[in-house]
């Protein structure tokens, strides 16, 4: 959003965001008051409930946008939210009964630079820093390890698609830890199933660009999902995404056009629709172009940025209308 306004600065301030003890807050609710900036936009659930705090200290209107489905009153609090999807919308109309004034549907958009450059060069030496063999077949999961992801079922699918693919291999991105359920029982699954050679746990990334170019199909098996980034990001880079029919998801991607749906927790369909691209290279040549040029013109900065600004300035120009009416 800001490097579009070319009369803005940006400026950073660390703040932890604390609530509380009052001390914390003070400070920076004057220093907020001094700068008398117009409007706030606030993102994820700490920031939020700091940002309606602020808002009760200095009167200054705040726009929140909402990534994520959960029951929380502090919503009614916001002067607007932005909901990240159509999914997302519609639960924060039926479960948190927001106003349709003033709840809209932006959809995130992504660094298309950074997920649209050719990378088939870094993609293979990615590949090679794993020790995969050139022909290796590389299906990649991202997320973090809880049981709404979905990896149960991804990993079910694993010795069927490693019958029929020798080669493949399960690339698993995110944050887990090897003490919690989830992550054990994954792990006792690869065991009783010999699968330990099949699967490369990598944690978290801030190369996630380079990890989707290296891989031959993403797939997204999650149970819930407010939008879906890793399916923009994967589209974006030219990787074909198989994904459940779940939240947001089911908004980006059209079955068979842009990406393959699958219904949750099918195991079974997962290894039908993977089997589908690795096997027909015409069909995910297809869906990787179309993929990509779908991303490139719908979640662009370009595209969305206008549209946040709307909200910003409509959140602002109400509280100085009300103010002037006073």
């Amino acid at each position: 959003l800001w490097h579009q306004l070319a009369d803005v600065s940006l400026r950073m301030v660390d703040c932890e965001m604390n609530r509380w003890p009052p001390r914390a807050v003070r400070p920076m609710a004057e220093w907020i008051g001094r700068e008398q900036f117009d409007v706030m936009h606030t993102h994820m659930s700490r920031a939020h409930m700091f940002g309606i705090v602020m808002k009760h200290m200095t009167g200054i209107p705040v726009v929140a946008t909402a990534h994520s489905r959960h029951f929380q009153p502090h919503w009614h609090l916001n002067d607007r939210v932005i909901a990240n999807s159509g999914a997302t919308y519609r639960f924060h109309r039926r479960v948190n009964r927001l106003n349709p004034r003033l709840l809209e549907t932006i959809p995130c958009f992504i660094d298309l630079e950074r997920f649209t450059a050719p990378m088939p060069n870094i993609g293979r030496a990615l590949r090679r820093e794993w020790q995969f063999e050139p022909e290796t077949r590389v299906l990649v999961v991202a997320g973090d390890v809880i049981p709404l992801k979905g990896h149960k079922y991804l990993f079910e699918s694993l010795p069927q698609l490693v019958d029929r693919f020798p080669d493949l291999r399960l690339v698993v991105v995110g944050r887990f830890y090897r003490p919690e359920p989830c992550t054990r029982q994954l792990r006792q699954f690869q065991l009783a199933h010999g699968l330990e050679r099949r699967v490369k746990w990598i944690g978290r990334r801030d190369n996630m660009h380079e990890v989707l170019a290296a891989a031959d199909v993403v797939v997204i098996p999650s149970l819930v999902e407010a939008l879906g980034m890793v399916a923009l990001e994967s589209m974006a880079a030219g990787t074909p995404v198989v994904a459940s029919r779940s939240g947001g998801l089911a908004e980006l991607i059209e079955d068979g056009h842009n990406g393959l749906l699958v219904p949750p927790r099918d195991a079974t369909a997962i290894v039908r629709a993977v089997t589908q691209l690795l096997d027909d290279e015409d069909l995910s040549r297809t869906i990787r172009g179309t993929a990509q040029q779908w991303v490139c013109e719908r979640f662009s900065p370009d595209a969305l940025t206008e549209r946040i600004e709307n909200v910003l300035y409509d959140a602002a120009d109400a509280k100085a209308g009300l103010q002037r009416a006073g």
